[in-house]
């Protein structure tokens, strides 16, 4: 079994290899290559062979890039891809919710692209702190709107790398039969998600963790520090944020609907929440959050729900 792991794992390492040559000499489809190719192969090596595997031919293939080849700035970029494939492949085959997955996956995502940034922007030529900035109008944004645009679009690398990788690994796996278990599970899940999109939330630890979070990197924010652990730190604030919202919202439009049976009080309480959090955004969105917490733990609602989604997706 293992050596038929390691043959697999060296044909996929050899075909990446080769895509990598051809895209990276021709300059035909180098950022397709580098952003996506990268990490959903080394995903799928992850699902088939394991972690082992997995980061021995990430290794092998940033070692034939860099040193064999010479494209130094193209295997810091790797790296970077070889980095987030197995933060999606470990998510993947963990036993979590696909919320829980992308939470965490953005997370990491933004860590890894940051560090990457901070150590090698010099070599790539490129910085994300130093160019987005410069694509904003002076003038047209106060500066709170400003910082708040900046970190925006700071965040949104990460989590759009981190969410098309991890949504076409499992369409290209699945096409590819290698998706077992867990991973298929969460195909089947994506598949249907018009379905199966009321079922999807946090988990209750996931929920707890990340309102414990927010609390602190507040406290944290306001300390002297470096530019980007600031962005760090402000960048999982933002993120952390936008799931819990999300994760309330569902959450308090679902039980209204339980409780009165109709769609127009469900919708009516959306809204209202959506225009409290424009006139008191802090309160309100704390407020949301623990509510949150209240009906998870006197209507076990998450519960149910997850419940729900596996009877739904198993039958």
């Amino acid at each position: 079994m293992e050596t038929k792991k390691l043959t697999e794992s060296a044909i996929l390492s050899s075909m990446l290899i080769a895509i990598g040559i051809l895209c990276i000499g021709t300059g035909i489809g180098y950022s397709l290559y580098l952003d996506f190719i990268v990490p959903v192969m080394l995903v799928i090596i992850y699902i088939r062979c394991g972690c082992k595997l997995a980061v021995l031919s990430g290794l092998n293939t940033l070692w034939l890039m860099g040193i064999g080849l010479g494209q130094i700035t193209a295997s810091i970029w790797i790296a970077q891809s070889l980095l987030i494939g197995i933060v999606c492949g470990k998510l993947l085959t963990n036993r979590t919710t696909i919320i829980d997955d992308l939470l965490y996956g953005t997370l990491l995502g933004t860590l890894v692209m940051l560090i990457i940034d901070r150590f090698f922007a010099g070599v790539i030529g490129f910085s994300i702190l130093d160019e987005i900035p410069g694509l904003m109008i002076d003038g047209l944004l106060s500066e709170s709107l400003k910082k708040m645009a900046f970190y925006i679009g700071v965040v949104s690398l990460p989590v759009g790398t981190v969410l098309i990788v991890y949504i076409i690994t499992l369409f290209v796996g699945h096409r590819l039969g290698v998706l077992k278990g867990i991973s298929a599970y969460k195909y089947k899940i994506l598949r249907n998600y018009k379905n199966y999109r009321g079922c999807l939330c946090c988990s209750q630890n996931t929920t707890i963790w990340a309102i414990v979070a927010l609390i602190a990197i507040e406290q944290i924010i306001g300390c002297p520090m470096s530019t980007y652990i600031e962005a760090f730190f402000t960048c999982c604030q933002y993120i952390l944020l936008y799931f819990m919202l999300m994760d309330a919202y569902t959450a308090l439009t679902q039980m209204a609907y339980l409780l009165t049976r109709s769609n127009l009080i469900a919708n009516l309480i959306g809204i209202f929440c959506l225009f409290a959090l424009l006139t008191s955004f802090k309160k309100v969105a704390y407020g949301m959050m623990i509510t949150n917490l209240v009906i998870d733990v006197v209507f076990r609602l998450r519960g149910q729900k997850l419940k729900q989604l596996e009877a739904l997706v198993l039958q």
